[in-house]
């Protein structure tokens, strides 16, 4: 036995059971915004003076003990209130009410087409049937709030080593308070022969509106395609599928406005693009409108591997409606040529200096997370105690004419008599 070919994500059958424990920590985003002062520097008396008068922002509100390994643990918001969903592996998916406290398990059917885990297959060029018990492995879920589904993504491994995902949605509407709750997938859509280390499914697209938020333009506009990005072995890469939303059209009446309600089912799902990576893994940060990806080597087996390159993915047939459409000819004297109004190719890198290239390949990436809406990502490189914030936003750079404009501005207070009210512009 190799210790190299092992990792703390090793499927094994340890001499005696773990524990597994899950805790849920609420922290308020104000204290967090009133030590985020400008004015004041951290580290420094009036800092600290101000850190000790808040209350503790850790509140824990949900903890959960099991004997099984936990994952896709997952936040969302169900009829104005908090919920947690967690897959308790390999079949079970708890739901978890924050505000009382309460716990929904949810257990899936198996395939129709495989009752018992009945498989066939040729081995060695003769015919062979025999049982093999491989579960129904849940892979990763999504929960459609707005709906009251969840997505789920289940993978049947043959004997062959070959893969079938099931994707599907299940109802959740009517769990039961205690016990487990047995349903059947009211939709479901196959990816066939496609080995895979993980799959990945991207936010609910679908915003929460309640009376005291203003009206956001999502709520009246389609909503984005939900992705999934399967990361697939022999050979190594990425394969990408979408959920169209669906709509339903209620016509106007003599009380009520024509009305349109957007919803996710599997009857638009389709294949967008597959990309082969090896002899580079490629691992996957989804997004609504577009995706973080960034390579590590085949064999790379450290727990914190050196990322090689990164890059975004942008959906093929979707673009994110604010990328502008010029209106007038933006086209320079100079160049001669127009500036791309969408990114020509679905792939792009980003470009890091060499001391930032060279810290990552040496240290490694022991966690990685990004911020879609305003383009920064968040790297912990491995043995380290600080996270690096890289911006890709596309902003103007600075330049002297913001100074330039502050020193004026106090040029005209300091000169202009106090009785003399000022123009605001």
């Amino acid at each position: 036995m190799d210790p190299n070919d092992y990792s703390f994500k090793t499927d094994i059958d340890p001499p005696h059971p773990f524990n597994h424990d899950l805790s849920c920590v609420f922290v308020s985003l104000h204290c967090l915004e009133l030590l985020a002062d400008p004015e004041i520097s951290p580290g420094s008396a009036d800092y600290k003076s101000r850190a000790l008068r808040q209350k503790p922002p850790f509140l824990q509100v949900a903890t959960l003990t099991a004997t099984y390994k936990m994952d896709q643990i997952s936040l969302y918001e169900l009829d104005n209130m908090p919920y947690l969903s967690v897959v308790q592996h390999p079949t079970l998916i708890a739901f978890i009410d924050l505000t009382n406290r309460t716990v929904r398990n949810l257990a899936c059917h198996d395939h129709e087409d495989y009752p018992g885990m009945v498989r066939m297959s040729i081995l060695q060029q003769q015919c062979l049937a025999y049982h093999v018990s491989q579960p129904h492995d849940i892979r990763a879920i999504r929960v459609f709030p707005t709906q009251h589904d969840v997505l789920v993504i289940r993978t049947i491994t043959f004997p062959d080593r070959n893969e079938l995902h099931l994707i599907e949605i299940y109802n959740i509407s009517a769990l039961q308070p205690t016990g487990v709750t047995w349903k059947a997938a009211s939709d479901r859509y196959l990816i066939q022969n496609q080995p895979a280390s993980n799959i990945h499914i991207s936010d609910y697209g679908i915003p929460t509106f309640t009376e005291n938020l203003l009206p956001l333009r999502a709520i009246y506009d389609p909503p984005p395609p939900i992705s999934i990005f399967i990361q697939t072995t022999n050979p190594n890469g990425v394969i990408h599928h979408i959920l169209w939303p669906s709509a339903d059209y209620v016509p106007a009446t003599t009380t009520s406005c024509a009305t349109v309600r957007y919803y996710y089912t599997l009857n638009h799902a389709c294949f967008q693009s597959q990309h082969i990576s090896s002899p580079l893994i490629t691992h996957v940060l989804p997004g609504v409108h577009r995706a973080l990806m960034y390579t590590v080597m085949e064999d790379d087996r450290k727990d914190a591997p050196s990322m090689v390159s990164l890059r975004r993915y942008v959906n093929p047939e979707y673009q994110y409606a604010d990328y502008p459409i010029p209106r007038v000819d933006r086209s320079t004297r100079i160049l001669r040529k127009k500036p791309p109004v969408v990114p020509s190719n679905i792939y792009g890198s980003f470009p890091l200096d060499e001391n930032c290239q060279q810290h990552y390949q040496n240290g490694g990436i022991a966690a990685i997370t990004w911020d879609e809406g305003i383009g920064r990502v968040c790297i912990a490189a491995e043995n380290e105690m600080q996270i690096q914030i890289l911006d890709f936003a596309h902003v103007v750079q600075p330049d002297a004419r913001f100074a330039r404009w502050k020193r004026n501005q106090d040029i005209v207070l300091r000169d202009t008599p106090p009785d003399i009210d000022l123009p605001i512009y």
